[in-house]
């Protein structure tokens, strides 16, 4: 049992760095292989969240913790060009799992294809209205 629950743990760990390694990369933060060593990690999403180094002080405080935690990754979320409330899931257990990845390797430009492609089909309506109205004249 305790076993699984190391290399569980090892597992996380391990996705949870290349994932802010993935980030750092992706926001040309400076040494990104700082995702590895345990306090430079959270002191290296600081530096891709442009905040402070002294914040880290902050997060030892119950509460105010949280509440800098969402703030990091909602400023870390906006870098990658990914809306902002994909920030504040990170404090959803869980979901919270799956954040760090979406962050690091979702395509950015997804979140701006399902724009274009709804507003495609009204742009097309309007070209036909015009070539209607020019048949007409």
């Amino acid at each position: 049992m305790i076993l699984v629950i190391v290399f569980l743990s090892l597992a996380i760990y391990v996705y949870m760095a290349l994932a802010l390694m993935a980030i750092a990369k992706k926001t040309n933060t400076a040494n990104p292989w700082m995702a590895w060593i345990p306090i430079l990690n959270v002191y290296l999403m600081l530096k891709i969240a442009d905040k402070p180094g002294w914040w880290l002080l902050l997060l030892l405080i119950p509460i105010v913790n949280i509440i800098i935690t969402i703030i990091v990754w909602m400023v870390m979320a906006e870098k990658v060009n990914k809306p902002s409330w994909m920030g504040v899931l990170i404090i959803v257990p869980f979901v919270n799992f799956f954040i760090p990845g979406i962050l690091a390797w979702a395509d950015s430009s997804s979140m701006s294809s399902n724009n274009t492609a709804s507003q495609q089909p009204q742009q097309s309506q309007a070209e036909q209205g015009n070539d209607n109205l020019n048949q007409q004249m």
